[in-house]
């Protein structure tokens, strides 16, 4: 098991990719150091509690959102979190067999926790 907060209001999938001229999806500015900060705070996670990359086996996903306000989005802000962990916490997003998002609202510490496991990893699992 393996899990870290992200702090800050939680970031929608719309502000991390653009559509170009010609019709493709691309990552911003923005987007790339959200994946790039997830991805050190995951790895930090993982050394942290020895949890290893899970390859090939399944994994169960728990993320709670933390808005400001009762607005927000979680399904979009899940896929933000989940394609930043894709390659890092495991190999595939394919490997998600079990989904659990929870919103709740804190006005003075918004977040996204995040809980992962992985079957290839913990023996109490």
């Amino acid at each position: 098991m393996v899990e870290f907060t992200i702090e800050g209001t939680p970031v929608s999938v719309n502000h991390l990719y653009f559509t170009t001229p010609h019709g493709y999806r691309a990552i911003t500015r923005e987007g790339k150091n959200f994946k790039k900060m997830v991805g050190w705070l995951a790895k930090q996670a993982m050394t942290k509690s020895g949890f290893g990359k899970v390859e090939k086996n399944d994994v169960s996903i728990t993320i709670n959102f933390y808005f400001e306000t009762r607005r927000g989005d979680i399904d979009n802000c899940c896929k933000a979190v989940m394609d930043a962990m894709t390659g890092i916490i495991y190999g595939d997003d394919s490997q998600v067999m079990s989904l659990h998002l929870y919103k709740h609202k804190d006005k003075d510490s918004p977040r996204v926790i995040v809980l992962i496991m992985g079957e290839n990893n913990d023996a109490d699992e």
